[in-house]
């Protein structure tokens, strides 16, 4: 799937710019034309273009999605419902992704197929979530299922945003106070000291050393660390060197177990909604793939994709993989045989999910007073270093 960048006027005089996804040009600039408007540019997102567009607008299509389970609750046709929702759009990219969904679905072609040709707003987990709804007859409950999958996920990566930003606030907050210190107050205050004849005490001169150091080093460390992160950024889709990076992330101390944790989280609860609507454990596991960030745990959870579709049981799969821990894995066992696994994929993803919100938040309460701590021991080892001098100065004084 292609992503091609385009502008076109509305009749009303308005320029609409956007992003569309499509197999080729052609069928970009065909869709394009069966809308309203005259199409003034079309031309494929390459390289740093693509920086702007990475993120998928999930955000916006979770009320979407919520108001169109509503609507399938109250058995209004489908095409009216995607109207209704089409008309209650304010987004106007939005509103034109939902109008090429309606415009597909008026020609005879089912709801999750025509999601599944916008990928960047439609996951496969979506479409795979509403085809089983379609099929079994319960489109409704499959809407609303995904809209309550969409606010956990939601729910889980507010809760990482905020155990990550706070403390990182902080420490770059830290940094900046601590550099200011060593390389700008400090050699003012030292040469007065040494203007003044005052014969520096030990501490005053490993802080003054230290300050040189750091405005010393502070330049080249900056050159590379932009190189370090152009280059991350040059290989962050090399399928190899990432597979390397995120086994080695998930062998870390601590953050390598909550990213563990993080992954399984992801896939109970990506497993939960797809055993709700009764699709099959093989397609289950790997559609579940497309949840999981880190591509080493996304391949163990392929090789038990594999288990599965050579008969194997789905807790013998993931037991052999070694994709939960054992008292996950005893309970899975459990739901499995007494024929409840949707039910305890669901209560096992919602203990795992708040589990982990617990971690964070006392992995958040650790960091904060040590880095507290090392930013006042920072500004104590700076204040001895420049009242000691001061008091030398004052008792040659007397």
């Amino acid at each position: 799937m292609n992503r091609y960048r385009y502008r076109q006027r509305l009749p009303e005089g308005k320029i609409l710019r956007g992003v569309l996804d499509a197999q080729s040009e052609q069928e970009a600039r065909l869709r394009l034309q069966s809308r309203e408007g005259t199409l003034l540019m079309l031309r494929p997102v390459r390289g740093w273009g693509k920086i702007g567009n990475l993120a998928p607008r999930r955000a916006a299509m979770r009320g979407a999605i919520k108001q169109l389970a509503l609507l399938a609750e109250a058995q209004l046709p489908l095409r009216e419902s995607l109207a209704l929702v089409v008309k209650q759009q304010t987004n106007e990219t939005l509103r034109q992704v939902l109008e090429d969904v309606y415009r597909q679905v008026c020609q005879g072609q089912a709801l999750s197929s025509a999601m599944a040709r916008q990928p960047r707003y439609f996951d496969p987990l979506c479409s795979a979530t509403v085809s089983a709804g379609e099929y079994s007859g319960e489109l409704a409950r499959a809407l609303n299922a995904y809209a309550d999958y969409c606010e956990e996920q939601h729910r889980l990566r507010q809760s990482l945003r905020q155990a990550v930003s706070y403390p990182l606030f902080l420490m770059v907050i830290s940094s900046v106070v601590m550099i200011v210190l060593l390389t700008v107050a400090v050699p003012q205050i030292v040469s007065q000291l040494t203007l003044s004849g005052v014969a520096l005490p030990w501490s005053t001169r490993a802080v003054q050393s230290i300050g040189v150091g750091i405005g010393n080093g502070l330049l080249p460390f900056a050159v590379f660390a932009l190189a370090g992160g152009a280059s991350i950024y040059s290989v962050r889709n090399h399928t190899r060197w990432r597979f390397y990076c995120d086994a080695w992330l998930l062998r870390l101390p601590l953050l390598g177990r909550l990213n563990a944790r993080l992954q399984q989280v992801r896939l109970l609860m990506t497993l939960a909604i797809l055993c709700r609507s009764a699709i099959p454990m093989a397609d289950a596991l790997r559609l579940s793939c497309e949840a999981l960030s880190n591509r080493c745990f996304r391949a163990r959870v392929q090789q038990a994709v594999l288990g599965v579709v050579e008969g194997d049981g789905f807790s013998a799969a993931v037991s052999r993989h070694a994709l939960f821990p054992p008292d996950v894995l005893a309970l899975l066992i459990a739901g499995e045989q007494g024929g409840r696994l949707s039910q305890t994929l669901s209560w096992l993803a919602r203990i795992q999910r708040e589990s982990l919100q617990q971690k964070l938040l006392g992995l958040v309460k650790f960091i904060e007073p040590c880095l507290i701590l090392v930013l006042g021991l920072v500004v104590l080892m700076v204040f001895m270093a420049i009242i000691q001098p001061m008091l030398t100065m004052n008792t040659l004084a007397i």
